[in-house]
């Protein structure tokens, strides 16, 4: 029986990941101190609990997707219904549908509705620019609908603005978009701290000789994965880079680590103790 699901709600998902997560962390890590184990049976035991906190990391993305999209579903259906007005704002409204009809069926007739649709697209954003929302939309439809796809730009903000003046539509936009953010933050701890589990797996590994190379090696793409989920979200949001907590800093792969603005800084590697015969990751300054 799976874990999460998305009734839990983002927060408690992603609050419980990151328990699991510390808690993977500490076992394996307390693994590569058991000495007194075999080193087969601390094999058996590393594999096992990589392979539990990957199938808890899944089992979470997947009730914290299901959760971000239910809220995503249910701002749509309100953002798209259609409020009952009052007798004055319903007449405008199918004002507004005629005249959307007529400026669509003249440019048709016209013989070249192309160029009208070039000119309801300005007409729209010069609309748009001087706040007048309910004409930038109506001239964003007809723009759309003759095929100025360029015009779908200023539609959808037009529509929002007239959506926020709806104290229903702005809760829902604002639902919406508190769900887009935490799907990206939750993604974003997930990789991370997956990345993080299989560095500890690593150490786990070396400490009975075994090679770590492929686990160091799928612990960077989950960094790297992390800090780009990480920068979209201060492009997102207007906000600082903030680096994962649980991302690697560098690149433990054997690959030259950068530091911006100053080239190569250190490689990171793996080689043979001489004298345990256990492998160990190695950094070498290269100046």
């Amino acid at each position: 029986m799976a874990k999460y699901n998305a009734a839990m709600g983002g927060d408690a998902i992603h609050a419980g990941l990151r328990r699991d997560i510390a808690e993977a962390n500490a076992n394996i890590a307390a693994l590569a101190r058991r000495d007194d184990l075999p080193a087969e049976h601390r094999r058996r035991l590393r594999q096992e609990a990589i392979n539990r906190i990957r199938v808890t990391v899944g089992d979470a993305v997947r009730a914290h997707r299901e959760w971000a999209d239910e809220i995503a579903e249910t701002a749509r259906t309100t953002l798209n219904a259609e409020t009952l007005g009052s007798p004055a704002e319903e007449t405008r409204r199918l004002r507004r549908e005629m005249e959307f009809e007529r400026l669509v069926t003249n440019a048709n007739a016209s013989g070249t509705p192309r160029n009208l649709a070039r000119q309801y697209t300005e007409t729209a954003t010069n609309a748009y620019l001087d706040s007048d929302y309910d004409r930038a939309v109506l001239y964003a439809r007809a723009a759309v609908a003759l095929g100025a796809t360029n015009a779908s730009n200023v539609l959808a903000s037009a529509q929002t603005q007239l959506d926020l003046a709806d104290p229903v539509k702005a809760r829902a936009i604002r639902e919406q978009r508190e769900a887009k953010m935490a799907e990206m933050e939750f993604e974003r701890d997930a990789l991370a701290g997956l990345s993080s589990a299989l560095r500890v797996t690593a150490d786990a590994a070396t400490a009975v000789g075994d090679d770590p190379r492929t686990l160091l090696a799928e612990s960077t793409r989950l960094s790297l994965a992390a800090k780009g989920v990480a920068l979209a979200i201060a492009n997102e949001t207007g906000g600082e880079y903030v680096h994962p907590e649980g991302a690697l800093a560098d690149a433990p792969t054997g690959g030259i680590v950068y530091e911006a603005g100053k080239g190569p800084r250190s490689v990171r590697t793996v080689e043979r103790d001489p004298e345990t015969g256990n492998l160990v990751g190695v950094t070498r300054v290269t100046a």
